[in-house]
């Protein structure tokens, strides 16, 4: 029951009828029943007990696990999990030691809004959501049949849930309305299984906001190379990933939107960063070459 124990005990210590928001963790461990409970909560709002039902007020769920079983869309527990979030190792000897000064166990959730607001702001949301602009519309659909022809799955209640995000992130950003940037999201909402990410990720970019789309992949590539140039051995992945940064230069002058722009030059600057390595570092293995004997 470790599953429901939350959703049980409600947040923050209190009663079920007060939680508005519930952490679930290991919830691919539940079995059938525990993960029926939680749909339950989810759907019904509603935690059922052998002599009682418990109503829940239940705002948001936020669920972590360690492992992804049964991750495909007929998984109705896991097709409600809306925005899906991988979070990596840390890469890099900057990130490994932060990790060392950084908060450890639990963090509280720290309650932003009120259960009122937020029911005001859903409200608005959901309103809103039905009067997408119709180029826009158009731009979701084609996404989602670019999707299927890469074999990637798109459910209706996460088409329409992709919509209603979209439009909560239009509002934070201070739009009037639903833009193709806003749709952007939908990469951390349209993929079920994890192979599923970089198709998820490249199209969503590269049809909602292609500029955007050159810098976040440029801006994963040198990720990638930083992480990897100090412990490879081998010249031809230098030359490689030399020739991935170029291209990705040549894509950057498409980047014309003004917005873009301090995005545009902080990947200048990593591009110098990562080039200056590659060289050090090719200048290293040619050395080591040398001084091996014939």
């Amino acid at each position: 029951m470790k599953v429901a124990r939350p959703v049980q005990e409600g947040a923050a210590g209190k009663g079920p009828e007060d939680s508005g928001t519930s952490p679930t963790a290991y919830f691919t461990k539940g079995s059938g029943p525990v993960q029926q409970m939680l749909l339950d909560a989810f759907e019904e709002h509603i935690l059922a007990e052998p002599d009682t039902i418990h109503r829940l007020p239940l705002l948001l769920g936020i669920s972590a696990s360690n492992e992804l079983v049964n991750d495909r869309i007929e998984n109705a527990f896991w097709d409600r999990l809306i925005v899906r979030k991988v979070v990596e190792y840390p890469r890099g000897e900057d990130a490994w030691e932060s990790l060392l000064t950084s908060a450890h166990g639990t963090v509280p959730i720290q309650t932003r809004l009120d259960p009122e607001t937020v029911m005001l702001v859903q409200g608005m949301v959901e309103y809103r959501a039905g009067d997408i602009p119709s180029e826009v519309r158009k731009r979701m659909v084609k996404i989602k049949m670019q999707l299927e022809t890469r074999q990637v799955a798109v459910s209706p209640r996460h088409f329409l849930a992709w919509a209603r995000v979209s439009t909560a992130r239009a509002l934070l950003l201070g739009e009037p309305q639903v833009t193709s940037r806003a749709i952007g999201v939908g990469e951390h909402l349209l993929w079920v299984s994890k192979d599923d990410i970089p198709a998820v990720r490249d199209i969503v970019r590269g049809l909602s906001d292609p500029q955007r789309g050159i810098l976040r992949a440029l801006e994963a590539d040198l990720e990638s190379i930083l992480a990897n140039v100090q412990t490879t051995t081998q010249l031809a992945d230098l030359v490689h990933w030399q020739k991935s940064i170029s291209k990705h230069e040549a894509a950057l002058k498409k980047v014309t939107d003004p917005e873009h722009q301090p995005a545009k030059e902080s990947m200048h600057e990593r591009i110098r960063e990562a080039s200056s390595l590659l060289v050090a570092r090719s200048a290293e293995l040619m050395e080591a070459a040398a001084l091996k004997p014939a």
